[in-house]
């Protein structure tokens, strides 16, 4: 008997920019590619429910096997459930932070509980939608799916949720390196953007969690301390809805009077690929996170990474990235400048990073989003099924 799965992803043309938006738009397009139709998975159908106004993110494979609902945005949270009725999907899937209920068995995403940690980055009327959206939404689902082990472990302990209806699932990479970026394109990137020989890369919005006043400290500390001037290029989307107004970034550039910084804003796809391959050194500094997925990105590129050591970025970075404080300066810093300056260790992390890259693919989601959309209807589990869920991927 097949299971339909109504995957709720209205996103706006700010989502869809977002890392919410390529874990959705992948997701959609991984699923519709899992099994190729020849039978050895039970079936399921999938309907995307997202808004009128924006659905180009749905890639080509999902529109050939899904069926795409749309509909007008100022309506569709509030009549959800009756969205799904209507559609007459067993399960529904929440992939924004959203409290929905539904008639039916719930899937819901809640990404992060950042708020919990750093309320004061928010305005208050941000923090208390929060507030009220997230435990509910996390309590009344069926199961509940995360990014990580770690974001399981402080939905139970926040929300008081059952821990076995919670499930951390692998994630792919948004940007993979097969074949993408030919010197041509890499040239022409350079080119366009008027890139240093060398530069160190870092892709993430502006929200103050992203921690990118303290990166610009930590290079003032390279030059102050060791005499090397490094440039950084960031990436990604600037959208500070919702931010406390003291820890909005109006101007990344304007962080370093000194003009070791590029700011690029949202780029393409293309161009962000380009720049993975051709940065020295991937650099990601957050203070919290759901998933990170600029870490397993580095790595489709050769590039070697070094992040902020905190639960979510080891899980997915294993031994295959350099970790720092992400509260000092200095250690953030120090473990840049031994990186940039030593090509034995950037070597070993790229080595690392391919031998752990095969963990995170897309194919690998969507087996496991598979299982758990069965096990959040009820069917019985298959011996792959279980093997699916089971996490950390290896």
């Amino acid at each position: 008997m097949s299971l339909r799965v109504g995957i709720y992803a209205p996103l706006n043309s700010i989502a869809i920019t977002s890392g919410l938006g390529q874990y959705v738009t992948r997701l959609t397009g991984a699923l519709a590619r899992l099994d190729g139709g020849d039978g050895s998975l039970p079936p399921v159908e999938y309907v995307v429910l997202t808004d009128d106004e924006h659905t180009d993110w749905v890639e080509p494979a999902a529109r050939e096997r899904m069926q795409v609902a749309t509909f007008d945005r100022t309506r569709v949270h509030r009549e959800a459930p009756v969205l799904f009725e209507e559609l007459q999907v067993d399960v529904a899937h929440v992939t924004l932070p959203v409290h929905i209920a539904a008639n039916c068995p719930t899937v819901f995403n809640p990404h992060d509980l950042r708020h919990v940690r750093y309320p004061e980055y928010y305005e208050r009327q941000a923090l208390q939608r929060r507030r009220q959206v997230y435990p509910a939404a996390c309590r009344d689902a069926t199961l509940v799916d995360t990014f990580s082990q770690a974001t399981k472990d402080n939905v139970v302990e926040t929300y008081d949720v059952d821990a076995g209806s919670v499930y951390p699932m692998p994630l792919g990479p948004a940007h993979t390196g097969s074949g993408t970026v030919g010197d041509a394109l890499a040239a022409e990137v350079r080119s366009a953007y008027d890139l240093p020989e060398s530069f160190l890369l870092y892709p993430a919005n502006t929200w103050p969690h992203k921690n990118h006043r303290l990166l610009v400290d930590a290079l003032e500390h390279i030059e102050e301390t060791h005499g090397e001037r490094i440039t950084l290029v960031c990436t990604g989307g600037r959208d500070d809805r919702g931010v406390s107004s003291e820890h909005r970034i109006a101007d990344l550039e304007a962080l370093d009077p000194a003009g070791r910084v590029q700011d690029l804003g949202f780029v393409d796809s293309s161009h962000l690929r380009a720049l993975y391959r051709e940065c020295r050194l991937l650099v990601y500094p957050s203070e919290f996170e759901g998933g990170g997925l600029p870490v397993i990105e580095g790595w489709q590129f050769d590039t070697p990474v070094v992040c902020s050591d905190i639960p979510p970025l080891r899980e997915k970075g294993g031994d295959a990235a350099a970790y720092f404080d992400p509260s000092s300066a200095s250690d953030i810093g120090e473990t840049v400048y031994e990186a940039w300056t030593d090509p034995t260790l950037r070597a070993k992390l790229v080595e690392r990073g391919r031998k752990r890259r095969d963990l995170f693919t897309w194919e690998r989601t969507a087996r496991a989003y598979h299982a758990l959309y069965r096990k959040a209807a009820g069917r019985e589990l298959s011996d792959g099924d279980e093997a699916a869920l089971a996490y950390p991927p290896g």
